[in-house]
């Protein structure tokens, strides 16, 4: 008796069906990640753009957890046109608490960011926006409030919500940065901690 092992009857079914190697074969590939990390411990707002101090951020022991940067990560659900979604990713040092967290950048030479506040009252407070210098040309606001799951806040936009301002598949979302604001008792304040990088993230690649 001739014992046919599981891969051969795979190829053998393959073989059988017209198209199914081919389907096979044409799997489209998983969409790639921008992923960009932050120095720990430098939650001290002496990071460069709205505190004061060296470029790429200071450690030092009066850092607060809740508003260190550890890992920005940007990708979408499904590669190239296919694409309907697109995550982001902030992960800390710790849970976020009562601040405002901000993934930024610019598309199309007009700034676009996705936002989350927690309130003092423990209300939360979620978008994503994209503006011009004149704050209306290719204005699009969209309320996405995140999902907080232990140090990770994410945000998963919609692409038709913003593909009338530039959010579609091969779109560039450069000048790409992060930023944790705020204070245990007020929700504005300087910015704690910022993260930059050179990367640019192409949608849907």
């Amino acid at each position: 008796m001739k014992i046919r092992t599981a891969a051969a009857a795979t190829l053998a079914v393959a073989l059988a069906v017209p198209g199914v190697a081919n389907a096979a074969a044409k799997k489209p590939a998983a969409p790639k990640p921008l992923v960009f990390t932050d120095l720990a411990g430098d939650a001290n707002a002496l990071d460069p753009g709205l505190g004061a101090g060296p470029s790429g951020g200071t450690a030092t022991p009066g850092q607060v957890d809740a508003f260190d940067i550890r890992e920005v990560k940007i990708v979408t659900d499904k590669a190239g046109s296919a694409a309907t979604k697109v995550l982001v990713s902030l992960k800390l040092a710790a849970a976020p608490t009562i601040g405002i967290y901000r993934v930024v950048g610019d598309i199309g030479g007009c700034e676009f960011w996705t936002e989350q506040s927690i309130n003092p009252d423990a209300s939360l407070n979620g978008a994503a926006v994209r503006t011009c210098d004149d704050g209306t040309t290719g204005y699009a606001y969209t309320d996405v409030s995140a999902k907080i799951d232990g140090s990770t806040i994410t945000w998963t936009i919609p692409v038709k919500a913003f593909k009338a301002a530039g959010l579609k598949a091969g779109a560039v979302w450069g000048g790409l940065g992060a930023d944790a604001r705020g204070n245990e008792v007020a929700l504005t304040a300087p910015s704690v901690d910022r993260a930059e990088t050179d990367a640019v993230y192409k949608v849907g690649s």
